[in-house]
């Protein structure tokens, strides 16, 4: 017989079993037993038609059994009947089991090994025996059981030797889908599999220039051995930032990367500073602290124009780099016409050859400045005034050339004698230390020199001769606005020493400085004068020398012949035309200028309230017995300085002068002693006239 006969049988066989179990529940359910006889007699009609359609399905399932032998020639069973006991509770169990059995269809599909090359015969036939198990078996069909239920009811289920097989797939199933579960948390958790450990810069530490652009890279670490496509999932999950704690100096951007297990970031450096770059990853994060420094990166070229002298010493060429660190790699100079001029560009040095004008390069790459050079004749000497200053105070050489040119030889360096006594600055600006003599020695680019006789004055400076005592003091007057004011005492007994000058010497000549005019007459003392210039109708005697007739206005009269220095009203002077009082000798010297803002000890209000530099003369009364006062103008913490009129006639006042006037104001108000400028301004301005001791 065949496989596929074989299991045709068989399942015939269970059929028939099957049929006959279902027989004997409907046996057992028709006789209820004595305690359950009223019950079952009152659901005799219920237990009737529920016994009916069994009985049916019983001599249906014999019918075909009986069939299908006589067909095939093989010996059929016949079906026992078996009556379902409906009222014993062992009979319903069975055939609760039983009605279970069916509706799960286990022998529709029963386990178990089938040829793999069965024929479609055998399918149909399987199919048919679905149909027939359906429907109540087939009487051919046989259990693998021992035909009960109870405690048999292992033997009696279909497939029996396949159950520890479902289970093992179940478990196996089961296992799979746990690992996983297991192995995905693990491996992204970083508890398992490769997962993130740690993120770190190469470096704690970066220098950027300003302008510049810097990578950074961040190295992952992975927490088990090294696996870069495992640990790139595991980055992937993590969300990586970067930030800067000072944008304005460092900004940050995540740059393209393409090295496994690393992340980058772009810095720019957009201002000199320090801020902190943090890249973050999850639970973990480092930081990197950049410094920006100033860019060495040529952004131009800054020269002047130059002068020099023909000469065979070379000099460097002046000139700064764009910024001051940055790097001139391959600079060179050159000249446009070289025979004007010399350059060494390797040396970064020039020479003048010719008198004349050329234009010289110099280059960095495509960065370059060109300027004007010009040559002319070398000075034959420099030279420079004397200075006189007091202790603490300042005043800067001023260096001149033999010939008309300014620019020729002015790179000068200044060497002090005795810095105990001053000292010099690079730049030519001397500080008095203290009182005495020293000598500044002046040196130019060419060798030339000439030396400075410096005097250093302590307070009060104090001169006397046989016929003059003079003393000068330096004090602040009018407050906090007020200014320096250098003030002169002289007593002098010889009143030819003390009287006044025009300016070239002569009236109507033209201006010069009080410093030239100082040097020139040979004076001790010289201050700017009057305003009685030769543009003026003031009546003025200058040494005797009379201009503009007219009659006396208020103002002082100097009289050489007894050294009166008062005001016209105390002479009681009107109607008096100058011409008078020179015809009678009395009068030599005029001080022409207003106002007259003290008289006989009493303040004449001007209403002038401007503050600047002013020129003022006063007088106790007695013959030879005047103040002459420069008051300094300028700017203090930025508010204008100088005096106001009423000012000066209160500090002549607080010397115990009954008489005071004004010589003069503004720019040329300037007082120089002996060999020396005192007053920070008005020495170099040109000027008409001027009151003099000598």
């Amino acid at each position: 017989m065949s496989k596929g006969n074989r299991k045709k049988k068989r399942r015939r066989q269970q059929a028939a079993a099957r049929a006959a179990a279902q027989k004997k529940h409907v046996q057992a359910a028709a006789k209820p037993s004595e305690p359950e006889q009223g019950l079952a007699e009152n659901s005799s009609s219920t237990l009737e038609r529920d016994i009916e359609p069994v009985e049916q399905s019983v001599k249906s399932q014999e019918s075909e059994a009986k069939a299908e032998a006589s067909s095939k020639d093989a010996p059929v069973e016949p079906v026992e009947e078996q009556a379902v006991d409906e009222t014993d509770p062992e009979s319903r169990q069975e055939n609760m089991v039983q009605s279970e059995e069916k509706d799960c269809g286990w022998d529709r599909f029963p386990f178990g090994e089938e040829d793999e090359d069965e024929s479609a015969e055998n399918r149909d036939g399987e199919e048919n025996f679905v149909q027939n198990l359906w429907q109540g078996g087939d009487d051919d069909d046989e259990l693998t059981g021992a035909g009960t239920y109870g405690d048999d009811l292992e033997n009696e289920l279909p497939g029996k030797a396949s159950w520890p097989r479902v289970a093992g797939i179940a478990a196996l199933v089961t296992a799979i889908v746990w690992a996983v579960i297991i192995g995905a948390w693990m491996l992204f958790s970083g508890n398992g599999g490769v997962g993130v450990k740690s993120v770190s810069f190469e470096n704690s530490e970066l220098s950027v220039m300003v302008g510049q652009n810097e990578t950074v890279v961040a190295v992952f670490e992975s927490d088990k051995d090294q696996n870069i496509e495992a640990l790139e999932k595991a980055i992937a999950k993590l969300d990586v930032e970067w930030s800067s704690t000072d944008a304005s100096v460092v900004s940050v951007e995540e740059a393209e990367w393409e090295s496994p297990g690393e992340r980058a970031a772009t810095l720019t450096a957009k201002k000199e500073g320090v801020a902190e770059i943090t890249v973050s990853a999850g639970d973990f994060s480092d930081v990197i602290t950049v410094t920006v420094v100033p860019s060495d990166r040529l952004e131009g070229i800054n020269a002047e124009p130059m002068t020099l002298p023909v000469s065979d010493t070379w000099q460097n060429i002046p000139y700064t780099l764009v910024p001051e660190q940055a790097k001139a790699d391959g600079l060179t100079f050159s000249i446009a016409d070289s025979s004007v001029a010399e350059v060494d560009s390797a040396a970064g040095k020039i020479r003048g050859l010719t008198p004349g004008e050329t234009n010289l390069t110099i280059q960095a790459g495509e960065i370059n400045e060109t300027v004007k050079v010009t040559v002319q004749r070398t000075p034959h000497s420099i030279s420079a005034e004397n200075i006189a200053l007091w202790v603490s105070e300042t005043s800067t050489i001023e260096v001149t050339t033999d010939i008309n040119n300014p620019e020729c030889g002015t790179n000068y360096t200044f060497t002090s004698e005795d810095e105990n006594i001053a000292v010099v600055s690079k730049n030519g600006v001397v500080t008095g230390v203290s009182d005495g003599f020293t000598e500044i020695l002046v040196t130019n680019e060419l060798g030339q020199k000439c030396t400075v006789e410096v005097e250093v004055l302590d307070y009060p400076l104090h001169r006397t001769d046989s016929t003059s005592d003079i003393t000068i003091t330096k004090e602040w007057v009018g407050g906090d606005t007020g200014a320096n004011c250098y003030a002169a005492h002289i007593v002098f007994s010889d009143y030819t020493r003390f009287g006044t000058a025009n300016g070239n010497g002569g009236y109507g000549l033209g201006a010069e400085t009080t410093l030239s005019a100082h040097e020139r007459l040979g004076n001790i003392l010289t201050v700017s004068g009057d305003g009685a210039t030769a543009a003026s109708d003031y009546p003025v005697a200058r040494e005797g020398s009379l201009r503009n007739q007219g009659p006396l206005h208020s103002d002082g009269v100097y009289s050489r012949t007894n050294g009166i220095l008062n005001s016209t009203v105390s002479f009681d002077l009107d109607g008096y035309f100058l011409s008078d009082l020179v015809d009678r000798g009395d009068v030599s010297d005029t001080f022409q200028y207003k106002p007259a803002f003290l008289v006989n000890g009493a303040l004449v209000p001007t209403g002038d309230s401007t503050r600047t530099q002013r020129t003022f003369i006063g007088s106790n009364g007695t013959p030879g017995d005047i103040w002459i006062v420069v008051a300094e103008g300028g700017m203090v913490d930025g508010v204008s300085a100088g005096l106001t009129p009423d000012e000066c006639a209160s500090f002549l006042a607080s010397k115990g002068c009954l008489f005071g006037m004004q010589l003069n104001e503004g720019g040329t108000a300037a007082m120089v002693y002996r060999n020396w400028t005192l007053t920070a301004n008005g020495a170099g301005q040109a000027h008409e006239n001027f009151v003099y001791f000598r």
